[in-house]
C-alpha cells in the first residue's frame, strides 16, 4: 500500500492502469487494417517464411522519423521505412499488389525492395502492437530489430506537432496551400507533451514484454552526427557499415521563429499556472 500511495503522489493519478489495458487491446488503426483484409490478419504458419529480422523504426509524432528514414534509404542495403502500415497507404498498396491478408502484404511489399537486403517499416506503438498481436514477428527468421528515434526536447517536439496539425506541413517536401498563421494553444500543447510521454512509456513496456532487440537514436545526435548514427544503425543490423556516409536527404529544417514564439507563449502559460 505504501508503494501504491507513493506512485499516486508522484503521478497525480488516483489509479494507475495495468499494462493489460494497453498491451492487449486493439486500436482504431488496427480495426481499419482489419477491415481492409476482412479479418485476415494473423500469421498462422509454424515457422519463418522470410529471411532476416523484421526491421522496424519506432517513433512518436515529430520525433524525427522522416529525417532518419530519408537517411536510411540512402544506405545501399536498406529500403522502405515509409508509411506502409498506415491504413490509407496500406489499402492502396495492398490493392495494387493484390495482397489478401496482412501476412501476404508484408511478404509482397518486402519482395519489392529492389534487391535491398532489408525492407523496414515505420511503427508507432499502436502499429508495433498490432504486429505482435497478430503473430507477425514469427514470419521472420530473426525476430524484431527496432530502431527507435526519440527527441530529447519533448517541448520542441510537441510544438512541432501542434504547428503541423494546423498547417498540414508534416514534411518539408509537402507543399501546403495558403493557411492562417498557426496559433499556440498552451493547454493543448501541455496535453500533447503528456501524450508523447505516455506513448514512449508504452513503447518501453511493449519492448520489455516481447524482449525486443532495440537501438535508441536521439534526434539531436542524428542532426549533429548523421554519419556516426548511420554507422551505428548499420552495425546494429549486422552490416559492415564503417564506410556508410550520410547523403543529404531531400528535407529541410522546418523549425523557425514560429516555434520560438510557441515556446514563449507556453512558458508564459506555465508561469500563470504556477506563479512564484
Amino acid at each position: 500500500m505504501a508503494i501504491k500511495r507513493l506512485v499516486q503522489r508522484l503521478t497525480g493519478l488516483s489509479r494507475i492502469p495495468g499494462p493489460r489495458s494497453y498491451l492487449t487491446q486493439s486500436s482504431p488503426l488496427e480495426a481499419a487494417v482489419n477491415e481492409i483484409f476482412t479479418g485476415r490478419m494473423r500469421f498462422q504458419g509454424c515457422g519463418p517464411v522470410l529471411d532476416g529480422p523484421l526491421v522496424c523504426m519506432g517513433f512518436t509524432n515529430r520525433s524525427g522519423s522522416n529525417l532518419l528514414a530519408a537517411y536510411l534509404r540512402t544506405c545501399p542495403p536498406l529500403a522502405g521505412f515509409g508509411e506502409d502500415l498506415n491504413p490509407s497507404s496500406l489499402r492502396a498498396r495492398a490493392r495494387a499488389m493484390n495482397s489478401r491478408s496482412l501476412p501476404d502484404f508484408l511478404c509482397d511489399i518486402s519482395a519489392r525492395g529492389n534487391g535491398k537486403a532489408v525492407f523496414g517499416f515505420k511503427t508507432s506503438f499502436e502499429q508495433l502492437r498490432m504486429l505482435y498481436r497478430n503473430n507477425i514477428p514469427a514470419m521472420y527468421n530473426g525476430g524484431v530489430k527496432l530502431i527507435e528515434i526519440r527527441r530529447e526536447d519533448l517541448v520542441a517536439q510537441a510544438i512541432s506537432y501542434q504547428i503541423a496539425l494546423q498547417t498540414g506541413a508534416w514534411s518539408s517536401r509537402i507543399k501546403t496551400p495558403p493557411h492562417p498563421d498557426p496559433v499556440c494553444d498552451p493547454e493543448a500543447l501541455h496535453a500533447i507533451i503528456q501524450g508523447l510521454t505516455a506513448a514512449q512509456t508504452r513503447m518501453d513496456i511493449l519492448v520489455e514484454r516481447h524482449l525486443v532487440d532495440r537501438l535508441i537514436i536521439r534526434y539531436e545526435d542524428l542532426v549533429l552526427e548523421p554519419d556516426a548514427i548511420l554507422q551505428k544503425v548499420g552495425r546494429f543490423l549486422g552490416f559492415d557499415a564503417k564506410d556508410w556516409r550520410a547523403e543529404r536527404p531531400p528535407l529541410k529544417r522546418q523549425a523557425n521563429s514560429t516555434n520560438d514564439a510557441f515556446r514563449a507563449t507556453f512558458r508564459r502559460y506555465l508561469r500563470q499556472q504556477a506563479p512564484d
